[in-house]
């Protein structure tokens, strides 16, 4: 029963990372056919590659990627900080309309 359920889990993963990987690509390089096709491609190529890859090096390059994710993640919230801070004083001037006498905003103020 558990070898059915594990078999499942993994079907069932691959089928959501695939459709979620090709609206991805949709999203990036359109939605024509040729784009479809070509993850189509990649994507059952790298599932044999998979099932006849070592665990762990499959590990490693999951973890790289993840990596990647994150890294790329930081560096665009460090460049979009200036725009963040702006649209959250545009936020809490809306929120909190008024004169403010410290200069911050209402939430964080004593007399709110």
């Amino acid at each position: 029963m558990l070898t059915v359920v594990i078999f499942m889990f993994a079907y069932s993963t691959m089928i959501s990372w695939s459709y979620y990987g090709l609206a991805g690509s949709v999203y990036l390089f359109g939605p024509s056919r040729s784009v479809k096709h070509a993850f189509n491609v990649v994507f059952c190529v790298a599932i044999v590659i998979d099932c006849s890859a070592q665990l762990t090096s499959i590990l490693d390059f999951s973890d790289a990627m993840v990596f990647a994710m994150a890294f790329a993640n930081i560096v665009g919230l460090y460049r979009l900080t200036p725009v963040v801070k702006k649209e959250l004083d545009e936020y809490w001037k809306r929120r909190f309309p008024g004169p403010r006498s410290n200069g911050g905003h209402a939430a964080f103020s004593r007399n709110a």
